[in-house]
């Protein structure tokens, strides 16, 4: 199953994000095959469609990864929390800025492929390799948004603990990109998406029911409709340089790895994803990289997999009263780019931009309050969510109540007692994640606002 090094038959489409070069990559791309330029952006009408495709095979189940705290973890529950941070951060960028509405810009579904070990079959379990990963009782489709995933998230991780047992088999890989392929054709016909789909595929090895020939034959067949492809190697220490995407195949990597980077479609300069990994999370990525990255770490993976989301990330607009909006921060960390403890980065999410203007002064004079702190906290508060491990529902309670106080201190005469009880009701959310020092540190500001109101 040796992987040849340049594969005469792929060809790999490059899909740039620059309006000069879309029109040449639109006969390519075989969409958006009229003069109208290509629709990247997600907005509610044409959300970002996400699919990810999980290695749940014996080796994900065994094989250990350096966690945040240093110690070990499974390959598998480093997953799970990478996804849980993914979430999260889902709802941070999908809120409306003037409200705690979410707004459906984002569609995932998700497999995993790797099911059936010995002990499932003798306990009769006659299952498939590949598993609908978000297909929960009641629900018409398992491609969810963001509000969903919200709302459902307990109910998504208690099904996949019912699967845990049948984890363990071996690598179907070619089996659950035929079947990505399929659902991106069948959500496509369905309704409208952005023009560019993002497929993640998470492995730590060789693919079992087919060559790689026959697997890159097919990820070709996918990126040329369109489908930007990323690939993650969950590998051993020192394989590869940490935080860096590569242009060009290392001459010591296995057969999976070299595989993996040749089925990852090539990154444009001024890509998103390229912009995120270098700006937020420090990551090295040479000119002409590939979406394809070596992961040992818990941290380098909830950094790759939040890169997916990437163009959903807020952006600096004017502002209604024609100033410039200020420049968002780079985002919420999931991996800071040096050692040691980080503020979170700060995210401006609504409009606070006037806290400091002669009107919000006027407001602090009336209302008695320290309107320009109450500003920081609301950032923090923002910024910090997708770095805790709270469900995705307690995040979301957390943004809801933030944006009630932002809009609050926003108002001619705010109200100070409304800013007491939302204050309140956030310590009590933030107050019960002992064990989370992210959340501590938020709680604790919380707490300081509401003893100097």
């Amino acid at each position: 199953m040796a992987l040849p090094e340049a594969p005469a038959s792929v060809k790999i489409v490059s899909l740039p994000m620059t309006s000069a070069n879309a029109s040449a990559a639109k006969s390519d791309l075989g969409v958006g095959m009229n003069d109208e330029p290509l629709v990247l952006q997600p907005t509610a009408d044409r959300p970002l469609l996400l699919g990810l495709l999980v290695d749940v095979s014996g080796s994900m189940i065994k094989s250990l990864i350096a966690s945040p705290d240093g110690s070990q973890q499974t390959r598998i529950d480093s997953v799970r929390e990478s996804l849980n941070g993914l979430v999260e951060r889902a709802i941070v960028y999908c809120t409306a800025p003037s409200s705690a509405d979410i707004l459906p810009k984002l569609g995932i579904f998700a497999y995993g492929f790797g099911f059936g070990n010995p002990w499932s079959f003798l306990s009769g379990w006659s299952g498939p390799p590949v598993v609908d990963l978000l297909d929960l009782p009641g629900r018409r489709s398992s491609t969810l948004g963001v509000g969903e995933l919200a709302g459902d998230w307990s109910a998504v991780q208690e099904y996949d603990r019912t699967l845990m047992r049948h984890m363990g088999g071996v690598t179907p890989m070619f089996k659950a990109l035929t079947l990505a392929r399929d659902r991106i054709a069948q959500e496509r016909a369905a309704r409208a998406w952005t023009d560019q789909p993002v497929l993640f595929v998470l492995s730590d090895g060789m693919p079992t029911d087919a060559e790689p020939a026959e697997i890159l034959r097919l990820v070709d067949e996918i990126k040329a409709s369109g489908v930007l492809v990323m690939t993650c190697l969950l590998a051993e220490e020192g394989l590869a340089d940490r935080r860096r995407m590569y242009a060009e195949a290392e001459p010591h990597w296995p057969p999976a790895a070299r595989l993996m980077f040749h089925c990852a479609s090539p990154l444009g300069e001024d890509m998103p994803i390229a912009d995120q990994l270098s700006q937020e999370f420090g990551w090295a990525v040479v000119p002409d990289a590939r979406a394809f990255a070596i992961i040992d770490s818990s941290k380098s993976l909830a950094a790759f997999l939040a890169s997916t989301l990437s163009r959903l990330k807020p952006t600096a607009g004017p502002a209604p009263n024609g100033q410039p909006e200020p420049k968002a921060g780079p985002g919420p960390s999931a991996e800071p780019a040096t050692g040691g403890h980080q503020t979170p980065a700060v995210v401006i999410y609504g409009d606070v931009r006037n806290l400091q203007t002669g009107s919000h002064a006027t407001h602090q004079e009336h209302a008695g309050l320290d309107v320009e702190g109450l500003g920081r906290l609301i950032r923090f508060l923002t910024s910090g969510v997708p770095q805790t491990e709270l469900e995705p529902a307690q995040a979301l309670e957390v943004l809801r109540h933030t944006k009630a106080i932002e809009g609050e201190i926003q108002q001619p005469e705010p109200d100070r007692h409304k800013i007491r009880a939302w204050l309140k009701k956030l310590g009590s959310i933030l107050g019960k994640a002992t064990q989370d020092s992210i959340a501590v540190a938020m709680n604790a500001a919380v707490q300081k606002t509401i003893s100097g109101l």
